[in-house]
């Protein structure tokens, strides 16, 4: 190989990694966008008895029903902010809940920042791995199996209207319907993984 062969396929190299690179890029960009348009809900269950687990299932319904039109705010952030104002009725709601039912564990409420890995639903709509702000309740001893869904846009909702969901939707939709985008959220994952950006 001579050395202007050497040199044009360094070139070629060299550009085909740094398009690579870019795609990459653009990728995780679109992916943080979805985690800052997003709350999640998460429901963790006392215990993995079919008791407490049927016991999380009304604290699911009850949140539900009672603050999915509350918090379809503007944004995710105008959502996260009115959870937390509203903290204390949520977990109030919560303990009513279960007492209903004869469970008289304690409630924690939260609106914190946690991690997640990649998940599709059975729709197709694929959530990236990474960190989201979430509404967490954790009922007892939380050491049962755990219930989440996204809280805004109101994905998880059954009577959510499809202009509240459409816009971050959309763009969740547009990651899914990326070549090989399976391919890309993994290395996406294991990419902040790496540099600290995981969390719990």
């Amino acid at each position: 190989m001579t050395r202007t062969d050497r040199f044009a396929l360094t070139l070629f190299v060299t550009l085909m990694l740094s398009m690579l690179l870019l795609s990459f890029d653009s990728f995780a960009s679109q992916c943080a966008a979805v985690r800052q348009n997003t709350l999640r809900l998460h429901i963790i269950a006392n215990s993995d008895s079919a008791e407490d687990q049927q016991h999380k299932l009304l604290v699911r319904d009850a949140l539900l029903q009672e603050y999915s039109a509350l918090l379809s705010g503007s944004d995710a952030e105008q959502a996260a902010r009115f959870a937390e104002f509203l903290r204390d009725d949520i977990t109030l709601t919560a303990r009513k809940t279960l007492q209903a039912a004869g469970d008289l564990n304690n409630v924690a409420v939260s609106v914190t920042d946690m991690y997640f890995d990649t998940r599709t639903y059975e729709d197709g709509v694929t959530l990236p791995a990474g960190t989201y702000t979430a509404l967490r309740v954790v009922i007892g001893a939380g050491k049962g199996k755990n219930w989440w869904c996204v809280m805004y846009p109101p994905l998880c909702i059954p009577v959510a209207t499809e202009k509240q969901a459409a816009e971050v939707e959309d763009q969740i939709r547009t990651l899914s319907d990326e070549p090989c985008y399976q391919a890309k959220f993994a290395v996406v994952e294991a990419f902040e993984k790496l540099i600290g950006h995981g969390g719990e």
